[in-house]
């Protein structure tokens, strides 16, 4: 994305806040996501700073309410772009996300959304009902996986509701396997995690895509497949997959699209898989794991948190309501 001369004028007086769960140190992962989106919102022209979420206090005066960051007040931000948001970390800092959004014009993406996307089964039900194609799944609790297991077509997939990386997510080839697994999962324990089901597709031969999409545009495609589907059907990177570039079609586009914006997010990652009966949505990802080294040189050629940071800046393109 180009900005102008006048543009640059603006973008430097737009304040964007980054926010982490960690301070920036040295160059593990986390910290070189943080510093790749610092030096991008920067390289185009804005005031960009970090902040780590554990750094911040409140303060209710007789008089006002006041957010603290780091011993200083927390004054207006035009963007607050939220780095990374684990379920941990989304459930003990919802509610400081929501004070944050008195103190930003935007906040992307917004902690209605992030919870959207923290339960898997939660996202299938809001996709399905905006028209989104999804995966036949149910969710079962340990009153009533014994009145679904029956119905089962063999294999299924068994995930947590919550979860990332491919952690948790399991194939099941029989009946008897799911009906031991079930037994020992929910007996001793009073109220554990539902699970989730769904159907195994097979013709997908372990394979998936990833559409990273910001601001209604999806700005790459990543092919990603599993090594050997005898062993690991999971397509997941951190499972041992592998990435390549990706072609999309208007209808898989289109589906992310659709897809984020039916979750209320303006960033997203968009796990697609191919199968018999068209393109279905697997999970939508709210704070999608971006290495830019290694997309820019296997799969996009540009570098990606550029061009995320500049989606994102073209929202001061528009007027304050």
């Amino acid at each position: 994305m180009y900005y102008g001369h006048n543009q640059h004028i603006t973008l430097s007086m737009t304040k964007v806040i980054i926010i982490g769960t960690r301070e920036i140190r040295g160059d593990d992962p986390a910290s070189l996501r943080a510093k790749g989106y610092l030096k991008a919102f920067k390289d185009l022209g804005a005031n960009a700073e970090y902040c780590c979420i554990k750094k911040f206090h409140y303060h209710i005066s007789p008089k006002k309410f006041e957010i603290y960051y780091d011993g200083r007040i927390f004054g207006k931000a035009d963007i607050i772009f939220v780095l990374s948001a684990n379920s941990r970390f989304l459930l003990g800092y919802f509610e400081l996300f929501r004070l944050l959004k008195l103190k930003a014009r935007y906040i992307i993406n917004s902690p209605e959304s992030f919870l959207n996307g923290k339960n898997k089964f939660l996202t299938s039900v809001i996709l399905k009902q905006a028209g989104v194609a999804v995966p036949q799944t149910w969710m079962v609790s340990g009153l009533s996986w014994r009145r679904i297991i029956g119905k089962l077509k063999f294999p299924v997939i068994i995930k947590k509701v919550t979860g990332s990386k491919g952690v948790g997510v399991m194939k099941f080839d029989s009946y008897n396997s799911l009906e031991s697994f079930f037994d020992f999962y929910f007996s001793g324990n009073e109220d554990p995690q539902g699970l989730i089901i769904q159907d195994y597709i097979k013709e997908s031969n372990a394979t998936d895509f990833r559409l990273v999409v910001v601001n209604k545009k999806v700005i790459v495609t990543m092919m990603r497949k599993g090594q050997d589907p005898e062993k690991n059907f999971r397509s997941n990177l951190a499972q041992g997959a592998k990435q390549s570039a990706g072609r999309t079609d208007p209808v898989m586009s289109d589906l992310a699209i659709r897809a984020t914006e039916a979750m209320g997010l303006f960033l997203s990652g968009v796990d697609i898989m191919k199968t018999k009966d068209g393109y279905k949505v697997l999970e939508v990802n709210s704070t999608p794991f971006i290495d830019n080294d290694r997309i820019e040189r296997q799969v996009a050629g540009r570098n990606i948190f550029k061009t995320i940071a500049g989606e994102c800046l073209s929202l001061m393109e528009k007027p304050v309501s």
